[in-house]
């Protein structure tokens, strides 16, 4: 399995975050290396099934595609217009580490986080 690329980042503003609940800030941290976290399905399945199986954990949204943090944030057909609503550059990852506002509520959005907990 390969691990997705994400952009290198030196800092982030944690004062923009201070109003975080601890999930919301672990889940960021988490998509912020590059998505080590059971909420996307490469993972999920990387951390349960023998690593020596080639099962692909396909997107729960599209189906398209293995549902990695590039494809949840960039390529997913069915988060398109939620890309376009909560991004207005050309590389929402970037928003992980700089709008992490903007990132939470596409995230909600894009169902990776239950309503009320993160």
């Amino acid at each position: 399995m390969a691990k997705p690329a994400v952009p290198h980042a030196t800092y982030v503003n944690r004062d923009q975050e201070k109003d975080f609940t601890p999930s919301q800030r672990i889940l960021l941290s988490r998509l912020r290396t590059g998505g080590h976290t059971s909420e996307l399905a490469w993972y999920h399945n990387r951390i349960t099934i023998n690593q020596d199986q080639s099962e692909l954990a396909t997107c729960q949204r599209c189906g398209q595609a293995e549902e990695m943090l590039v494809h949840l944030m960039t390529e997913c057909s069915v988060l398109e217009d939620a890309r376009s609503h909560h991004f207005h550059e050309d590389d929402p990852i970037t928003f992980l580490f700089n709008e992490p506002e903007v990132a939470l509520s596409y995230l909600r959005d894009a169902g990776l986080t239950k309503a009320g907990c993160v």
